[in-house]
């Protein structure tokens, strides 16, 4: 099965609870408004500030902000913050050296299939993930 983490996935929460906030939000804001709990928040903003999706600052005023547009951070972007780049098998992963690779033949049929999922990934704005699709 192919799945995002749990933490990635509520990285998309905070996102759009940040979404509708015009100044800094603490990450008990955040907490509070998406039901995480707020250390799982805390640890969750420290990888996004760290990988220059959100902006923070500190003091009374201080927490949290998006460092651009919603629109504009794709979720493999999200996904690449929390859990590093998305890989669907070992092979995929940048540098693998496998063992079996000169009877296996799989590696580049895996490598085409991750690059199409990124690139879906890529193309979809997080901000989109809170809308319900048209089917």
């Amino acid at each position: 099965m192919i799945k995002i983490s749990k933490l990635a996935d509520y990285a998309i929460h905070i996102v759009h609870a940040l979404m509708s906030e015009t100044t800094c939000a603490s990450a008990a804001k955040i907490a509070k408004k998406t039901l995480i709990p707020e250390p799982t928040v805390s640890k969750i903003l420290k990888k996004l500030a760290e990988s220059d999706l959100l902006v923070s600052s500190q003091g009374p005023k201080g927490g949290y902000q998006l460092a651009k547009n919603a629109e504009k951070i794709s979720l493999a972007e999200l996904i690449t913050a929390i859990d590093g780049k998305p890989a669907m098998t070992e092979c995929c992963k940048t540098a693998y050296d496998c063992a079996r690779d000169a009877i296996c033949g799989q590696q580049s049929n895996w490598q085409k299939i991750n690059k199409k999922i990124l690139a879906v990934l890529e193309a979809m704005p997080v901000s989109e993930m809170k809308n319900k699709p048209s089917l």
